[in-house]
Order: structure tokens, then C-alpha cells, then sequence
């Protein structure tokens, strides 16, 4: 059986019609999204909001209670005259809570601390939209291009319905070609379809992540930038992130809160003072005036309910040190299993790309064009011919799944380690 040149001439052109993708060079939008995501976000805006009010909290843990004004009159008589009695006084009295040494200074430290453990939840909440952002948005690259192939493919495939039909007509054919090309083409449709409901589900979660308005349009990128992991070692890497992860951080800086409110616990065994000044003001009695008077006085509460109050409070103090430190243990935990997860993925996925750009996809572009001279001369049939084509369409998808996979990964990576602060936050 041999198929005519024009026939051949067509399926090779829609053959070439195929892109390899447009895989290099930077990707223009990504660093003004992330901009835009840590300026408009609501979950960074609300954890920048619970920083700042934490930040407004230690110069009120350090502050003196209110001082007490109290104004009366002390022993006046039941016939309300106050030039009966000689000790009858109008009085104003001014008094001062002074809590026992140290006590204002430990909670301020410790509203200071939980202050920073705030700044640091901030950053972390800053870092994890970011690395989300990158992740949806090269998913979003993936989709793209997932489509592009798809509508190429679908081209493909109509040359081939065409050539299919053609050879029939002619005698050179069989009917079954045709259907198996139709078969094809109809899957490829619903795999278009599909890839419409990936892209809006991803254009969804973009828009989410940026509080834009639903229905607003976001070009796909074109292009994803050039990425890299950092160049340590796991082992750097995991010091790395154990040094300035924000998460951890903030783990340390509760644990030194409450240390500082153990160390409170135990001040309150000992009681406050209170030091009161009074000022009597009388006048004259039968005649006589009668001098003014001063008061003074010095009181303390005292800490009686130890095994009902202190105690308790001293362990609840301890207990919740031990929480921030457990804590901050299964962060370390947290972070050394997915810094080695993340680093496998990208292994993984730049091993795959490699493999694809220097082995499978020039294999399944040869086997194609193979494929072409035998289905022209006769010695391959059409079925081997649609095959080769469909082998090609999937290896193109793998390998932009591979460079997404890997550009996620990437990202993962960033964040794990610690990514650079918001500038307002450093």
C-alpha cells in the first residue's frame, strides 16, 4: 500500500504543527503577583494586623495599675453640720498599686517575646502565600501548555481523520483507520475539556490568593523563570532552615514567654503594695478653726491560696513551657522530613526533564517521522502511525509536568528554608 505525496505532505505538516513548548527565559508577572498577594492577602493581612496589635502589648504589661482617686467626707455627724464634731473632714484620697520587684518586668518581657513569636507567625503566614503563589501560578504554567498541546494534537489528529479518508477513497485504506482516528480525536476533546475545568478550578485558586474579584482575567504565563534550589548540601539546607525558619522561630520566642511567666508564677508568692496619701480638710468647730489633716498608709495583699491559686498557676506556667517546646520540636521534625521530601521531588523531576529533552522526545519525534516514511511507502500500518503520534503527545505533556514538578519543588525548597521577610518585618 502506498499513500500519495500530498497525503504525505499534509500529515508531515501537521505533524510540525506540534510546539515543543516555550519552556525557557523568565516568566514577566511573577514577582509583581507576589507583590501584589503580600500587599492584598487576606490571611497575610490578618496575621500583619495580630503582629502589630501583639507589638502594642508590652509597654501595657510594664505599665503601673491606675492609681485610685477617692474623695468623701469622714465622720460627720447624722445632723449633717460639719462644724459639730471636730473630727469631721472632707477628705481626698490618692492611692498607688505597686506590684512586688520584678513582676512588671517579666511581663513585659514575656508580652515582648510573644510579640516577636507574632512578627514570626507573620512572616511564616507572608512565606506560605508566596510559596503557594509560585506553586499555582507554574501550575497554572502546566495548564497552559497542557492546552496548547492538546489543540496541536487535535490538529494533528483532523489530518489524520483526512488522510484516513482519503486512503479509503482510494482503495489504499481501510474503514477501521478512519474510526480509530475519529476515536482518538473524540478522546482528545474530552481531554480538552478536561484541561478547561483544570484551568478555571487554577485561575480560581490564583485570584483567591490575590482577593481579586471573581471573573477577573489572568493571562497564563508563557514562560516559567529559570529556578534553582539552593547549592548546599541537605545537610546545610537543613541547618538552614533550622537557623531561620520562621516557624521555628516563633516556637522559640513562646518558649521564652513562658519562661518568663514561670518566673512570674513564682513572684506572685510574694504580695504587691499599695500606698495610700489622704488629705483632710476641716473647719472650725465652736468657733475655733482646727488644722487640716494628713494620712498615710502602706498595704499588701496577701498571697494566702496557695494550694488552690499559686500553685496550680506555677504549674500551668510549666506545663505550657513544655507545650512551646514540644512544639517546637515537631517543627524541627516537620521541617527534616519535608526538606528531604522536597529535595527527592526535584531530584526526581530534573532527572525526568533531562531525560526527556536528551532521550524520550527526540525518540518519540523520530519514531513519528519514521512512522510517516512507513505508513508513505506501505510497510507500517495506520494504527502504528496514530500510536507513535499519541506516544509523542504524552511525552510532550510529561516533560511540562516534569519542569512544573521541579519549579514546585523549587519553591517548596525556598520555603522550608525560610524565605526573606517582608521588608517591614525585618
Amino acid at each position: 500500500m502506498r499513500v500519495s505525496a500530498t497525503l504525505t505532505m499534509a500529515l508531515l505538516a501537521a505533524f510540525l504543527l506540534l510546539p515543543a513548548g516555550a519552556w525557557a527565559g523568565s516568566a514577566p508577572g511573577l514577582p509583581e503577583l507576589i507583590s501584589e498577594a503580600l500587599s492584598r492577602n487576606r490571611e497575610v493581612l490578618a496575621a500583619r494586623a495580630a503582629w502589630q496589635a501583639a507589638g502594642e502589648r508590652p509597654s501595657q504589661a510594664r505599665a503601673l495599675p491606675d492609681p485610685q482617686l477617692s474623695v468623701g467626707v469622714m465622720n460627720l455627724p447624722t445632723s449633717f453640720r460639719f462644724n459639730d464634731e471636730p473630727m469631721t473632714m472632707k477628705q481626698v484620697q490618692v492611692s498607688q498599686m505597686f506590684p512586688w520587684f520584678g513582676k512588671r518586668e517579666l511581663r513585659g518581657d514575656a508580652a515582648g517575646q510573644e510579640a516577636e513569636a507574632a512578627r514570626q507567625r507573620y512572616i511564616e503566614a507572608a512565606n506560605r502565600v508566596v510559596r503557594e503563589l509560585r506553586e499555582v501560578y507554574y501550575e497554572y504554567f502546566f495548564v497552559a501548555q497542557q492546552a496548547q498541546l492538546v489543540e496541536a494534537n487535535l490538529g494533528v489528529l483532523s489530518q489524520f481523520i483526512e488522510v484516513a479518508k482519503a486512503a479509503y477513497v482510494s482503495g489504499l485504506g481501510k474503514q477501521a483507520d478512519i474510526l480509530r482516528a475519529q476515536t482518538q480525536h473524540a478522546r482528545m476533546i474530552d481531554e480538552r475539556l478536561m484541561v478547561e475545568r483544570e484551568r478555571i478550578m487554577v485561575a480560581a485558586r490564583l485570584r483567591s490568593l490575590l482577593d481579586r474579584p471573581a471573573g477577573s482575567l489572568i493571562e497564563p504565563p508563557q514562560s516559567l523563570p529559570a529556578t534553582e534550589p539552593p547549592s548546599w548540601s541537605s545537610d546545610e539546607l537543613l541547618e538552614l532552615a533550622l537557623e531561620q525558619r520562621p516557624m521555628l522561630k516563633e516556637a522559640q520566642a513562646m518558649t521564652q514567654a513562658r519562661r518568663r511567666e514561670i518566673e512570674l508564677a513564682r513572684k506572685e508568692y510574694w504580695p504587691d503594695f499599695e500606698i495610700m496619701a489622704a488629705y483632710g480638710q476641716r473647719g472650725e468647730v465652736m468657733g475655733s478653726q482646727i488644722d487640716d489633716m494628713l494620712s498615710t498608709a502602706v498595704s499588701i495583699n496577701v498571697p494566702l491560696w496557695q494550694d488552690s491559686k499559686l500553685d496550680p498557676m506555677l504549674r500551668e506556667a510549666k506545663q505550657a513551657e513544655r507545650q512551646a517546646v514540644e512544639s517546637y520540636q515537631a517543627g524541627v521534625n516537620e521541617i527534616e522530613f519535608e526538606l528531604w521530601q522536597a529535595l527527592a521531588k526535584a531530584t526526581r523531576a530534573k532527572e525526568s526533564l533531562a531525560l526527556y529533552n536528551t532521550g524520550i522526545l527526540p525518540q518519540a519525534r523520530l519514531t513519528v517521522e519514521s512512522s510517516l516514511s512507513g505508513y508513505r511507502v506501505g510497510t507500517l500500518d495506520f494504527l502504528s502511525l496514530l500510536e507513535a503520534q499519541m506516544n509523542l503527545y504524552a511525552s510532550e505533556v510529561a516533560r511540562a509536568r516534569a519542569l512544573t514538578d521541579y519549579s514546585q519543588a523549587v519553591a517548596e525548597i525556598d520555603y522550608i528554608v525560610g524565605l526573606q521577610p517582608p521588608g517591614e518585618a525585618k
